[in-house]
């Protein structure tokens, strides 16, 4: 599906956006995770709605092809699982596992859409038994391996949901008796929060570029002051270093910017035996007394990337401030003052989250270094025909087999340059697509005399009567220019003439971003023009776009010859330069990329600990006026007091009079539910439900509590004292 960037086009009339449905099945009462999805949803600009299916039917919703998961076409679909409700014994529940994972499969082949599979913590009675928490374990092991190998499926282990959002008080014994709602406000806050961050990641482009400072960045002091050996790489420095080298081994291309003289940087790179970075895992650096603004806009014009695609890290406010005021595209972090809050702070910048690494991504680095060797070799050659020549490109079209899924949809989802519609497809979008014959899919792959570029292009395509439709024809811009377009729309030719077919279609549709596939499209029409009778049969507008029509033996025949100035015009600076729609439209984008980076920086420094998050919910939810014809008589004491602030916080309405009815005022058995637990923890007393249906005011519900409390004395919930458990890392 679409990628949403967080970026709004820059236009007269805003195109309206997608809205995105999420579907939520669960083994347990899920729907108090909707406070915290609804907030995140809106604060990262992705408009969504939220439909839950009926409680503990996630088979039912994975089998039935009229369920409202796998009907779902816009969207993500959220399983939700707690293996303590699918537990009878021990042989019934490794059978539900089995069976699950079957559904799951069977599921990707019906619905286009991602999945993001959720194991939940079990409860503290499950805790004290060594045996089920072994049991579970190896499940969960199962699960997570088995799932990640379903194309468009993506699962979350509760150890790392308690890694980056711990919540130890996460169970509610009495909404688990209750209601079957087992987890207390703060974990479902949790829940929200991180199944909101993989969604993001899902639906957003991924930044590409890390740029960072050197000093009281990557190290402690000064290393023209401190010397190579001088500086300090404490541990939170190192942990610095080692995320900085998972993200590079994820695909990010790391670079340094740096106020300094380069031989002092590079001294501690080689003689500092603390440091993990080294200078291989470097792609280029702006070592230099320049604005670092306008380094980082020289290295994305060298790497050929947007400043959208860049996150800069620095110390310093001032550098900052520099930076976000001249690129307020670039994501630009400035790292806590405390190195201690260094992890931390990393560990909550959204921005970084990549749901999927394909081997391409882990290559990323070696590949634009080589690339630095071929604009090497490009400068030192007399003409552009003598850098192929010595170049020694080869290029291989082979149709698609299993292990080039990943990529071909992550193709799809980033070029965005040289591709001809831009259409976005998940993996299993494009797996149910082939494996039906709707579209026949091939991928480009290249390599030179430097290395191995990898899969870098694909096209995919029909067959309708005496014509070969092309569906999606893309190429990645680090091969273009070379012929390697002009090979592929040949191979097209080829196709259609060994199944007889006179024509090949090929649809351009406009983007902001996309101006060199149509030069391409209308060089090759002119040329074709230029040979032929028929001056109008090779483009056609259609509809806000263009389609060009060409002969299969014509495109067999079409020869790239890199003396020709038409086969120069895919090259991404030129057009960039040359383009002023792209140029105006990239301008007027900058407030709100800068909107998004304030977003992104926030959650980073504020919003990070579910507690607060909740509490930021809570104050900013809107509440519903009250709508009652009796009269508003304000609570007179603190306990109706705060008894009505619980009705207002559960029941979203904006006050509550002492004579006021729950029920009557929107309230039902889910709610009813909630209240309770709210009510047992906030005056420690063991309450049943059915006191809500015999005093559903405030004051009537008021004067109960008063008497409980002077008459009974607390006893826990169950034999079990919960506050001794915490949801701890790899414990289910």
């Amino acid at each position: 599906m679409l990628p949403t960037r967080l970026i709004k086009k820059a236009s007269s009339e805003e195109e309206p956006k997608i809205i995105q449905k999420l579907v939520i099945a669960a083994s347990f009462t899920s729907e108090p995770v909707k406070d915290s999805l609804d907030f995140w949803m809106q604060e990262i600009g992705i408009p969504c709605s939220i439909e839950f299916a009926p409680y503990n039917q996630i088979f039912q919703q994975l089998l039935d092809g009229n369920s409202i998961t796998l009907q779902n076409s816009e969207g993500v679909n959220l399983i939700l699982i707690r293996f303590e409700d699918w537990y009878f014994t021990e042989e019934t529940f490794k059978s539900s596992v089995e069976e699950f994972l079957l559904a799951m499969q069977g599921a990707t082949q019906v619905s286009k859409i991602p999945y993001l599979v959720c194991i939940c913590p079990s409860s503290p009675q499950v805790l004290v038994d060594s045996n089920r928490v072994q049991l579970y374990r190896e499940a969960e092991a199962q699960l997570v391996t088995e799932l990640n190998n379903i194309s468009g499926v993506y699962a979350i282990a509760p150890q790392e949901l308690n890694a980056i959002y711990p919540v130890a008080d996460y169970y509610d014994p009495y909404g688990e008796t209750q209601g079957k709602i087992p987890y207390t406000p703060s974990f479902f806050c949790a829940l929200g929060t991180m199944l909101a961050r993989k969604i993001r990641a899902l639906k957003s482009l991924p930044l590409k570029v890390i740029v960072l400072d050197c000093d009281n960045t990557l190290w402690s002091g000064v290393c023209g002051e401190d010397g190579a050996t001088g500086v300090k790489i404490n541990f939170a420095y190192r942990a610095f270093q080692e995320f900085i080298l998972a993200q590079q081994e994820a695909g990010k291309l790391i670079c340094l910017c740096s106020k300094n003289q380069e031989e002092d940087v590079f001294a501690v790179f080689e003689q500092h035996g603390d440091m993990l970075l080294k200078k291989h895992h470097l792609v280029n650096w702006r070592i230099n007394w320049q604005p670092k603004s306008e380094n980082l806009k020289s290295l994305a014009a060298e790497l050929q990337l947007g400043l959208d695609s860049f996150i800069f890290i620095d110390d310093n406010p001032v550098e900052c401030g520099e930076v976000k005021a001249n690129c307020p595209q670039v994501l630009t972090l400035q790292l806590p003052e405390e190195s201690q809050q260094i992890p931390q702070f990393l560990q909550h910048i959204w921005a970084f989250d990549q749901i999927q690494v394909t081997k391409e991504d882990k290559k990323r680095t070696e590949l634009y270094q080589q690339n630095v060797q071929r604009q090497r070799l490009h400068q030192e050659s007399l003409t552009f025909t003598d850098f192929l020549a010595r170049l020694g490109l080869e290029i291989q079209i082979t149709q698609m087999k299993p292990e080039d899924l990943s990529r071909v949809s992550q193709l799809t989802q980033r070029t965005n340059q040289f591709n001809f519609t831009t259409i976005r497809r998940s993996e299993s979008e494009i797996q149910q697509l082939c494996d039906s014959g709707v579209l026949d899919c091939r991928v480009v792959c290249v390599k030179d005399r430097f290395g191995d570029y990898g899969k870098v292009g694909v096209m995919l395509f029909s067959f309708d009567n005496e014509i070969l439709k092309v569906d999606t024809f893309l190429l990645s811009c680090r091969v273009l220019g070379r012929g390697v377009e002009h090979r592929m729309l040949s191979y097209l030719g080829e196709i259609a003439q060994d199944r007889g077919l006179s024509k090949v279609n090929v649809l351009y549709q406009p983007t902001q971003k996309n101006k060199p596939a149509f030069l391409f499209l209308e060089g090759i029409s002119e040329k074709f023009r230029q040979n032929e009778d028929k001056q109008d049969e090779y483009k056609q507008e259609n509809n806000n776009s263009w389609l060009f029509q060409f002969s299969s033996t014509a495109l067999t025949q079409l020869i790239f010859n890199p003396s020709k100035v038409e086969t120069e015009i895919a090259s991404s600076q030129d057009v960039q330069q040359n383009n002023s729609d792209i140029i105006k439209i990239t301008n007027a984008s900058e407030l709100q990329d800068s909107s998004d980076v304030i977003t992104l920086e926030r959650i980073a420094k504020q919003l990070y600990r579910p507690e607060v998050i909740l509490q930021e919910i809570l104050s900013r939810q809107q509440r519903q006026p009250r709508k009652l014809e009796i009269e508003f008589i304000a609570p007179r004491n603190s306990v109706e007091e705060n008894i009505a602030n619980l009705f207002a916080e559960v029941l979203k309405v904006d006050r509550v009079g002492i004579d006021d009815n729950f029920f009557e005022l929107g309230g039902d058995s889910l709610s009813a539910t909630q209240l309770f637990s709210r009510l047992r923890g906030a005056f420690k007393l063991e309450l049943s439900l059915n006191i809500l249906f015999e005093y559903p005011t405030v004051s009537g519900l008021s004067e109960t509590l008063q008497v409980l409390q002077n008459t009974t004395k607390n006893i826990d919930f169950t034999s079990i004292n919960y506050e001794k458990y915490e949801y701890e890392e790899g414990i289910l």
